[in-house]
């Protein structure tokens, strides 16, 4: 429910309690509790719904997964190319899910002298979290004093459920005959899309589990 649907409705209990009291109805018939809900999200630790090995395929399959096609990731800057490819999920650890991939590099120059192409491997580490859209009660009470504690997030409330990537680091990188500025501080700024010649990989990349948190209980919480 969008926020204008949430003010109509407020507007509307409103409405319904100012004739209540016109016609003299008494406190005690005023104690009706109306339900609607609306879309929230929460973040939580993937590994909550999913074990390791299992989040590791179904990250290794995202991956390389075309579409989105998330790689291979190619940029270019004058004579200057830089591409990775290939990229395998070497580990993922829980709880507090961290990501490690490894993934070919190459760059490429093709301007000046002297033009060469050269290659090597890097790895990348990243925590994830999921989001999940879920279905939150709205509750809007005619006598005050109910209480207010919003009830558990559960399976059955779940809408949908995206992991994604938080803060990329390039924990190592062998490349022979490269320019000095292409180290893993600037692949970093370039994956996060730092320099108006690179998409911003790492806000864009995102992984659907809705399925896998679906296949628990309904009861079990979030």
């Amino acid at each position: 429910m969008s926020m204008k649907s949430v003010q109509a409705f407020t507007f509307a209990v409103a409405a319904v309690l100012a004739m209540l009291l016109q016609t003299g109805a008494q406190p005690t018939a005023l104690a009706a509790v109306l339900n609607n809900s609306i879309d929230r999200t929460k973040q939580i630790d993937p590994c909550a719904f999913a074990s390791a090995a299992t989040l590791k395929v179904l990250l290794q399959t995202g991956l390389t997964a075309n579409p989105p096609g998330y790689f291979p990731y190619a940029v270019q800057n004058g004579g200057a190319h830089f591409k990775i490819s290939n990229p395998r999920v070497e580990q993922v650890t829980c709880p507090h899910m961290t990501l490690t991939v490894k993934a070919d590099v190459q760059y490429r120059e093709t301007r000046g002298f002297p033009q060469f192409q050269t290659g090597g491997v890097a790895e990348f580490q990243s925590p994830l979290v999921a989001n999940v859209v879920y279905q939150a009660p709205i509750t809007v009470r005619l006598r005050p004093g109910a209480p207010s504690t919003p009830p558990p997030v559960t399976v059955s409330q779940v809408v949908s459920g995206n992991v994604v990537l938080t803060d990329i680091n390039i924990t190592s990188l062998k490349i022979d005959k490269v320019p000095g500025w292409l180290d893993p501080p600037w692949i970093r700024e370039c994956l996060n899309g730092q320099y108006s010649f690179c998409p911003n990989l790492v806000h864009r990349m995102s992984f659907d589990v809705t399925s896998l948190i679906k296949l628990l209980p309904g009861s079990t919480p979030l």
